[in-house]
């Protein structure tokens, strides 16, 4: 401790010898005449010796003659402390408010159980059987979540495994690139904007076939897409990736690094599929748009019909009438599943509506389609 903090608190625990003069009643803010440097100085430490430091005397000597009185007043607070239960070492409190425990708390004997009354007796067991009621009714609560979560999350027959796996087979598909652009997203409703969070159940239902008796579940969920002019996310991130990637292979090209054939391999794939099926899309449409305006197409509207249907009979005719990809920007997907016999649902056709199955002519797109499905199945191939 410093000297000068030792000296101030020797003044402060001096005590006084004799009461300041009664003009210290005065108000505030008035000046009297009679307020000299004494006075003050009396006021202040309620005294008639100087000031430790001054000239009367060397601050040595009062700091040592202080130094006892100190000393005694830290004693005297820390027995007030313990005898009246409260100070440094009393009841713990947070801010203005008690915890209720303290070195009386702590310090309290536990009777045994030969020692208690009858009332004492049935207050304690009905204490102690009341803890033992709130940790079984825990740990069964906890049980109980534990095991539904493992049974909805690791089952191989849970709706939401097999709604993951669905997903996953309709995002290696190309079954959506000529009805729905990219990025697509899943959701348990039509609406697109459905929080994950507090969305409704998976929809689905089990049933059983009306001739072989097996049981079926089947799965509805939506699949969202991105529509022509829309932007696709974080689209000018991705652009900026190809281009860099393919001046990067022409470096390699030009160092003598990488073939020929393998940059221009690399330059090729880089281009989105997104963009792919946007050009293929623009590119259908407009012609169709020339050919369909004035009189002209209108007299020849019937030859490039039959034109048309023609080439889409030698390319399968599979998207005939379809409209170009982004037109709508949301499917309906179904999925059957039947119990096999180890009884485990196993997946036998996943197909799209486009836009919905309520739509008057939805267009469906097979993604999964196994050959049990058609003795089996519960749903059509084709709309």
């Amino acid at each position: 401790m410093s000297p000068r903090i030792r000296i101030a608190l020797a003044i402060l625990a001096r005590p006084a010898t004799r009461k300041c003069p009664a003009h210290f009643a005065a108000p505030l803010g008035s000046f009297h005449p009679k307020l000299t440097w004494s006075s003050v100085r009396c006021f202040a430490t309620h005294t008639e010796r100087p000031i430790p430091g001054s000239s009367a005397g060397p601050a040595g000597s009062s700091s040592s003659s202080s130094a006892p009185s100190t000393e005694d007043l830290l004693r005297r607070l820390e027995a007030d402390a313990r005898k009246g239960g409260s100070g440094f070492r009393g009841q713990e409190t947070v801010g203005p408010f008690p915890l209720g425990v303290g070195p009386s708390g702590r310090s309290k004997g536990w009777k045994r159980w030969g020692e208690l009354g009858i009332g004492g007796k049935v207050a304690r067991a009905g204490r102690q059987t009341g803890n033992l009621s709130v940790i079984l009714v825990g740990g069964t609560l906890f049980v109980i979540l534990a095991f539904a979560l493992s049974t909805e999350l690791f089952a191989k027959n849970s709706p939401s495994v097999l709604y993951s796996q669905a997903v996953d087979l309709i995002r290696a598909s190309d079954a959506l690139n000529a009805h729905l652009l990219p990025p697509l997203s899943f959701t348990h409703t039509p609406h697109a904007a459905a929080p994950i969070r507090g969305s409704p159940p998976l929809p689905h239902r089990n049933v059983l076939h009306p001739r072989s008796g097996r049981e079926h579940m089947l799965l509805t969920f939506w699949v969202h897409g991105r529509g022509i002019g829309e932007e696709e996310p974080l689209g000018f991130v991705k652009r900026y990736y190809r281009t860099v990637l393919e001046y990067g292979h022409r470096a390699g090209e030009w160092a003598g690094l990488v073939p020929p054939s393998s940059a221009a391999a690399v330059a090729s794939a880089s281009t989105s599929t997104a963009e792919r099926l946007e050009s293929a899309s623009k590119a259908g449409v407009e012609p169709a748009r020339d050919e369909g305006s004035g009189w002209l197409g209108g007299m020849l509207g019937g030859f490039s019909g039959l034109r048309g249907g023609a080439a889409q009979k030698i390319s399968g005719g599979s998207t005939r009438g379809a409209p170009p990809p982004g037109t709508y920007k949301v499917g309906e997907v179904h999925g059957d599943y039947v119990k096999n016999a180890a009884g485990q649902y196993q997946l036998l056709s996943l197909v799209i509506d486009i836009p919905g199955s309520h739509a008057s002519y939805p267009t469906r797109a097979v993604v999964f389609w196994s050959p049990e499905a058609d003795t089996e199945g519960l749903q059509g191939r084709k709309r």
